[in-house]
C-alpha cells in the first residue's frame, strides 16, 4: 500500500476508533510501530488534533473537535449539494446556517472552474420563490437538534381564538 494511500485510511481509522495504541494500528495496517508513529505525526501536522496519553492504559485519541476526512465527491453530487442549498435560500432563518455557508464556501473553492461555472450558472437560471417561505422560523433549530438527539419537546398552542403568547 503506498503511503499516500496509508494515510488517508489512518485517517479514517483514527476518526473512527477514537482511542487506540500504536500497536494496534501498526497490526490493522501490517507496518512497524515506528512507521505508525511518523503516520501520526504528518497527520498531526495535517490538522488531525491527535491527543496522546502515557502508561499502562494510555494510547491515542482524536479530540471532539475532530476534522473529517476527505470525501470524493462526483461532479454531479456537488451540484446536487448546491442545488438543494441554493433552493433553500429564501427561508430567513435556517438551522446551521453559517456552518452550512462556511462548509460549501470550502466545497466551492476547491472544485475545478468547470464544475465552479456549471454551478454559478445554475445560480443565476433557477430560483426557487414562495411568498410562504418568508415566515420566521423561531423554533426550527430547537426541533432539529431534539430529533437529533432524541429528545423530548413539549408543544403548547394557545386555544382558538385567542391571542398567540
Amino acid at each position: 500500500m503506498s503511503k499516500s494511500k496509508r494515510l488517508m485510511e489512518l485517517m479514517m481509522t483514527v476518526n473512527r476508533m477514537r482511542k487506540f495504541t500504536v500497536k494496534e494500528l501498526a497490526n490493522q495496517f501490517d507496518v512497524s510501530p515506528r512507521t505508525i508513529l511518523r503516520d501520526l505525526q504528518e497527520l498531526s501536522e495535517l490538522g488531525v488534533p491527535l491527543y496522546s496519553e502515557v502508561g499502562p492504559h494510555g494510547g491515542y485519541q482524536v479530540l471532539k473537535e475532530r476534522i473529517l476526512p476527505p470525501i470524493a465527491f462526483t461532479e454531479e453530487e456537488a451540484v446536487a449539494m448546491f442545488f438543494a442549498s441554493h433552493s433553500l435560500r429564501h427561508y430567513p432563518s435556517l438551522p446551521f446556517e453559517t456552518e452550512s455557508s462556511s462548509a460549501l464556501n470550502k466545497f466551492y473553492y476547491y472544485m475545478p472552474g468547470d464544475v465552479r461555472d456549471r454551478i454559478d450558472q445554475m445560480k443565476n437560471r433557477v430560483d426557487f420563490f414562495a411568498p410562504t417561505r418568508q415566515k420566521e422560523s423561531q423554533h426550527l433549530s430547537l426541533l432539529l437538534e431534539a430529533a437529533i438527539f432524541q429528545q423530548v419537546i413539549r408543544m403548547q398552542y394557545p386555544a382558538m381564538g385567542s391571542p398567540a403568547a
